[in-house]
C-alpha cells in the first residue's frame, strides 16, 4: 500500500513536470552547492511491532537549479552521504555508523497563484541514497567493517507552500521567505551480513506530515543563500548556494 502511494505521487510530479516543460517559454540554468542534515527522523522496522530507529544523515551535493519560463523550477543533485541508525532491541542497544556513500535525487517546485500579499506554489522532491555500514555496535560488541552491509533509502515528499518576496523591508539585500506542509516518507531496506548473524530488514517513516519553513538572501550580485528548516516528520536544516547566470 505504501509503496502505491509512493508511485502514485511519483506519477503525478511526472505529469506535472512534463506539463510544465510544454508550457515553459525560456530555460535559465543556475548551479550551486547544498548541505543537508537530517538530526533526526523515526524510523519503524516492516512487520515487526515496537521496534523503532533513529535515523540521521548528512549530504553534501552539487545541484543545478533550471527555470522553465516564470513558475517551474526544477532542481537535479548528487553528491556524497553519510548515516547512523540507532535502535534498542529489548534491552540491547544497537547503533550502526555507515561509511561515505552517494545520493541522487530532484526538487520541482511550480508557482500555481499569486496576489499582492503572496504566492502559492506546489513543491515535491525525491532522493535516493545508498550506503555501505562501516560499523556495527552491539551492547558492547562492535563488529568493524563487516562482510557486504548496505543501507539504501528513498526518500520523497509532495505539498505546498506560500512565499514572499520582502524586498522592499531592504532593496539592498533581497529576502525571500517561505512556509509550507507536505506529506512525505521515507522507504529503506537494510541488507546487512555480519558473519555471525545476516539481517535483511525494510523500514519506513514512522511521521509523514512536515513543515517546511526557510528564507533565501541576496548579499551580493548573482548570488543566493539559502536556509530550510524541516520540521515534525524529522528534524533537518538544510544551508545552499548558488550562483545564477
Amino acid at each position: 500500500m505504501r509503496m502505491s502511494k509512493f508511485y502514485a505521487c511519483m506519477l503525478v510530479v511526472m505529469l506535472v513536470f512534463m506539463a510544465s516543460v510544454a508550457m515553459a517559454g525560456d530555460i535559465k540554468v543556475n548551479v550551486g552547492t547544498e548541505a543537508d542534515f537530517t538530526i533526526e527522523r523515526d524510523l519503524v522496522i516492516d512487520d515487526i511491532d515496537g521496534v523503532e530507529l533513529e535515523y540521521a544523515s548528512q549530504s553534501y551535493d552539487i545541484k543545478a537549479d533550471i527555470l522553465l519560463g516564470d513558475k517551474v523550477r526544477i532542481t537535479p543533485k548528487a553528491g556524497l552521504s553519510t548515516s547512523q541508525v540507532d535502535t534498542e532491541i529489548g534491552k540491547t542497544d544497537v547503533e550502526l555508523e555507515s561509511g561515505i556513500g552517494f545520493n541522487i535525487g530532484v526538487d520541482a517546485q511550480v508557482d500555481l497563484y499569486t496576489n499582492e500579499y503572496a504566492t502559492l506554489a506546489a513543491i515535491g522532491g525525491y532522493k535516493f541514497s545508498r550506503v555501505d555500514v562501516d560499523s556495527v555496535q552491539i551492547s558492547v560488541i562492535r563488529i568493524d567493517n563487516p562482510i557486504e552491509t548496505i543501507f539504501a533509502t528513498h526518500e520523497w515528499e509532495i505539498g505546498a507552500k506560500i512565499y514572499k518576496d520582502l524586498s522592499e523591508l531592504n532593496e539592498n539585500i533581497p529576502v525571500t521567505a517561505y512556509v509550507g506542509v507536505v506529506y512525505s516518507d521515507l522507504l529503506g531496506n537494510l541488507d546487512a551480513n555480519l558473519s555471525i548473524a545476516n539481517l535483511d530488514v525494510d523500514v519506513e517513516a514512522d511521521d509523514n506530515v512536515g513543515i517546511r519553513l526557510g528564507a533565501s538572501i541576496s548579499p551580493v550580485a548573482n548570488w543566493d543563500i539559502a536556509i530550510d528548516a524541516c520540521l515534525v516528520d524529522k528534524t533537518a536544516i538544510v544551508a545552499s548556494a548558488k550562483y545564477k547566470f
